[in-house]
Parts: structure tokens; sequence; C-alpha cells
């Protein structure tokens, strides 16, 4: 979460989330449910957030280098594949970091 935290991009207010940002109507309800729907409304509510307004001008330090679109941010999310750098991915427990070409 210090990743998050001490991100430069966070400091305007206006690119802060609320506490109803993402409701609970995004959770599942059961293990039985099919997760892509709400997955799906999650990725195009969060991630959207994140390329638009959050990290519009410094997308590589949010993002993985091949992430050019939000297209492919969604898509590689949607497939289970990692999308975040090295440091943030690490501060988020559904995902495991990646191994960045030098």
């Amino acid at each position: 979460m210090e990743y998050i935290l001490n991100a430069t991009t966070l400091s305007a207010e206006d690119k802060q989330l609320g506490k109803y940002f993402v409701d609970s109507e995004v959770l599942l309800e059961s293990a039985d449910e099919d997760p892509k729907p709400k997955l799906n409304e999650f990725a195009y509510k969060g991630l959207e957030y994140l390329w638009t307004d959050v990290a519009k001008f410094n997308r590589t330090e949010w993002f993985i280098e091949e992430i050019k679109s939000l297209d492919v941010l969604i898509y590689k999310f949607m497939n289970h594949e990692n999308v975040f750098v090295s440091e943030l991915a690490a501060v988020l427990p559904i995902f495991t970091p990646v191994e960045e070409e030098a």
C-alpha cells in the first residue's frame, strides 16, 4: 500500500476513489456465480479510472510496458494476466509480479 499512498499522482482530490465508487454489487454472491460479468464491471470502472485519470501522465509507473491502451489493459486483466508494474503488483494480493524486461 505504500506504493499507492506515496504516489504523487494521487495528491489531487479529484483523483481519489470514494468508498462508493465500486459498490458491493460487483462482489460475488456465491462461489457458484460466474465471476466474469462482475469482473468486467470492475475492470471498466476501476481500471478505466486508473488509466484515464490517475495514471494519465505516468502510465509506465503503474502498468507493465506492454500495456499501450485501455483495451489491452482490460483484455489482459480479464484474462487474469498481471497488468501492474512489479512494485504495485507486489502489494496487491491478487497478482504475482512478473519479471520486467530490462
